[in-house]
């Protein structure tokens, strides 16, 4: 800590603060770990010598450590990345078994193996939580098509002369306006001779 200073009224004041802990090596430390998929709360439970999760979140977010803030965002998204091929594995496993014997009027023991409606029910949820996850982090690859779309509604004004053949050939007509749609449909023409 810095010393304190005398401020007028006898009253002190800290100057400085805690000193950092951060060094590359606890960094890359970190960054490996979150590229492993490993929350912030997660690994500074696991690893004693980190931080606590809210001096590395400032790191990160006040970009104190520009190199370790760009090195975090790089993490994060090998991070997403791996989620993303883990998505396969995860809805590939096998799901837990769930065994009942009985026994019948006549003595014989009959076993039954069903699938586990609580094991399914965890997966779809873990699936659904990691689809909604990469969803947000990445909506380009993993985002409802619905919200990727920005949707603008543009008038074009096309201004152009043509040719009438047939019963008025020789005569020139001027189109007034032509709006073009953004929808493909085709545009509405109002054209009155040119004077």
């Amino acid at each position: 800590m810095g010393a304190p200073s005398k401020l007028p009224g006898n009253k002190s004041i800290k100057t400085g603060g805690r000193p950092t802990v951060y060094t590359d090596k606890l960094g890359q430390k970190i960054c490996s770990l979150k590229a492993r998929g490993i929350s912030i709360d997660r690994m500074c439970r696991t690893y004693p010598d980190l931080p606590d999760p809210t001096t590395i979140g400032l790191w990160i977010a006040e970009n104190r450590f520009p190199a370790f803030s760009h090195m975090y965002r790089r993490a994060s998204a090998v991070c997403d990345e791996l989620m993303a091929d883990g998505l396969i594995d995860l809805a590939d496993a096998p799901v837990a078994m769930q065994r009942t014997e009985r026994e019948t009027k006549d003595g014989r023991i009959i076993v039954e193996e069903r699938i586990d409606a609580g094991a399914v029910n965890q997966l779809k949820h873990r699936l659904g939580v990691r689809q909604w996850w990469l969803s947000r982090r990445m909506p380009e690859r993993f985002g409802d098509f619905l919200h990727l779309i920005k949707k603008e509604e543009t008038k074009h004004t096309i201004r152009f002369e043509i040719e009438v053949p047939g019963f008025l050939a020789g005569r020139r007509v001027e189109v007034i306006e032509a709006d073009a749609t953004p929808d493909d449909t085709p545009p509405m023409i109002e054209a009155a001779p040119k004077r």
